[in-house]
């Protein structure tokens, strides 16, 4: 009879629907990478980073701040970035400085050993540069 028949076809007509459902779902992926936004979209861009020392007990330090600012260390300028730096600087005692159009953002800060600190500077607690220039010229360090 036919029921028999197609009874009897039954695993091979599931293998060829099988097989067309894969062949569908491939076909449908490769139509729609297209679409898909490229992976560059989805990754912030690469930080800036300054090795100042290249030793082996070196600190990353990640200063972060709003726009475009230069960095000092240690009453010294190293750079001007937009919105974030790393820099390597030796274990110790610090100055921190962010020079913003609106002035000065100053901190010190203590770096330990196998650590990576990240310190945030906002433009508005920032002191007003003395007339004439550099605000850390006083600073004997």
């Amino acid at each position: 009879s036919r029921w028999a028949a197609l009874a009897g076809r039954g695993p091979l007509m599931l293998g060829l629907l099988a097989i067309a459902g894969l062949v569908g779902g491939v076909a449908y992926l490769v139509l729609t990478i297209g679409m898909l936004p490229h992976p560059s979209e989805f990754t912030r861009p690469r930080m800036p980073e300054v090795l100042l020392s290249s030793t082996v007990d070196e600190v990353w330090t990640e200063l972060r701040f709003p726009g475009e600012a230069e960095v000092w260390v240690d009453g010294r300028p190293v750079g001007r970035w937009d919105s974030q730096v790393r820099l390597t600087l030796t274990p110790g005692a610090h100055r921190l400085a962010v020079h913003f159009a609106a002035g000065v953002v100053e901190r010190e800060v203590l770096l330990v050993r196998e650590t990576a600190p990240t310190f945030t500077f906002d433009p508005a607690e920032a002191v007003a540069p003395p007339p004439g220039g550099d605000p850390t010229a006083g600073d004997p360090r």
